[in-house]
């Protein structure tokens, strides 16, 4: 729950000031008030968190897979123990008012694989904060070598959203970098759409480890911006919550598997990496 609200000491200030006699004391009071009911960012009170995380495929949907020493290694299974390890981490915190961290996920077990529209109501029914789905990466193109980390966030401002998914992307990556792993080299679509009134916007571009891509169909939100193309971000975009798909690294370069993926200790530390942006982002702090 977010409550928006002045805290105890502004109050105690607002009390001592307004009980004097000088006028200009008391339009310095009003002033204030002014400027804590404007700046939303300042107000922001968790007086709980709560988060959905979103291991992604499941079931017969195994995502991306490569073999590793005589075995076949399924993105499902990488996604889920991620999820379940940032759970366990996030139990660690608690807000900045004291209050809980609620940690919830759109599958706790194989045998599950909701569609996408159905995690981002699992993120809804909630009430949660923000929905981060979990993911490990495969080279569109097996003949060209792609490594390291992305991050997916929505192109449109539709709810208010872009810079909050773009804040929380660049803290994810910079956790990610800090244990080595490097952002997917950058790329851009040379095709331009009419993004809207104003603006055109490449239909691809990834830059700084930051992905947008906009829809194939030319699908446009209910305030006239072009689509996404990622489900999850749409979905969430239109559900008014802040969603990120985090690409982790990629599962079919081995150099990145063995780093990062090929042990539970390893995985550990990449759900270690994300808790510590996440917690950075929402201003969580270690019980």
């Amino acid at each position: 729950m977010v409550l928006k609200t002045m805290n105890f000491d502004f109050y105690v200030l607002f009390f001592i000031f307004w009980k004097g006699n000088d006028k200009m004391k008391k339009i310095l009071c009003l002033f204030l008030i002014v400027i804590f009911c404007f700046s939303g960012t300042n107000l922001i009170i968790y007086s709980s968190f709560n988060i959905t995380l979103d291991p992604g495929h499941g079931a017969n949907a195994s995502g991306a897979q490569a073999f590793y020493d005589g075995k076949l290694i399924n993105e499902k299974d990488l996604n889920l123990k991620i999820g379940l390890f940032i759970r366990e981490e996030l139990s660690k915190y608690k807000t900045a008012r004291n209050g809980k961290v609620n940690v919830y996920l759109t599958r706790y077990n194989d045998g599950s694989n909701p569609s996408l529209s159905d995690r981002v109501n699992i993120a809804k029914n909630n009430r949660s904060s923000v929905l981060v789905s979990l993911h490990c990466n495969a080279r569109p193109h097996p003949d060209k070598p792609l490594r390291g980390a992305m991050v997916l966030v929505t192109s449109s401002n539709y709810h208010n959203l872009y810079s909050k998914e773009e804040k929380l992307a660049r803290l994810i990556l910079q956790e990610l970098n800090n244990i080595g792993i490097p952002c997917t080299q950058n790329i851009c679509s040379s095709e331009v759409v009419k993004f809207n009134k104003r603006l055109l916007k490449p239909k691809f571009e990834l830059k700084e480890g930051i992905l947008r891509r906009l829809s194939n169909t030319g699908y446009h939100y209910p305030n006239g911006d072009y689509g996404d193309y990622y489900g999850i971000v749409r979905h969430g975009t239109l559900k008014s919550i802040p969603t990120v798909l985090i690409e982790h690294c990629h599962i079919d370069f081995e150099d990145d598997y063995r780093r990062f993926l090929s042990s539970d200790d390893k995985l550990r530390e990449l759900a270690k990496a994300d808790v510590r942006a996440i917690a950075r982002c929402y201003n969580l702090k270690i019980k």
